[in-house]
């Protein structure tokens, strides 16, 4: 049960290093369609966390971002990782504890 045990973890290591690759080339994206401000303040402090079954989950340390994105910006990153994925991808914003 140990050797599974790791392949698990081999395996959710696989998948956080692919959702982090991912993650950057949407910020690179998304710094180019966004303001400096909007970047800074926003998308800027975004991190990738495990997906949830097929939604694509971010986290921010920042209430402010936090709102921003669940509420006004969420299309943003959702179109950049659809285009990127070439299927619909739904994001999740959570606040992480500080």
């Amino acid at each position: 049960t140990h050797t599974q045990k790791h392949s698990i973890q081999k395996g959710e290591d696989v998948l956080m290093k692919s959702v982090r690759e991912l993650w950057n080339y949407t910020q690179k994206e998304l710094r180019l369609m966004v303001t400096p401000g909007t970047w800074e303040m926003i998308f800027s402090q975004c991190v990738p966390l495990p997906p949830e079954g097929d939604v694509f989950v971010i986290g921010t340390h920042s209430k402010y971002a936090h709102e921003w994105l669940e509420f006004r910006m969420h299309k943003l990153p959702e179109d950049v990782l659809s285009y990127l994925m070439g299927r619909p991808v739904e994001v999740k914003c959570v606040l992480l504890d500080n």
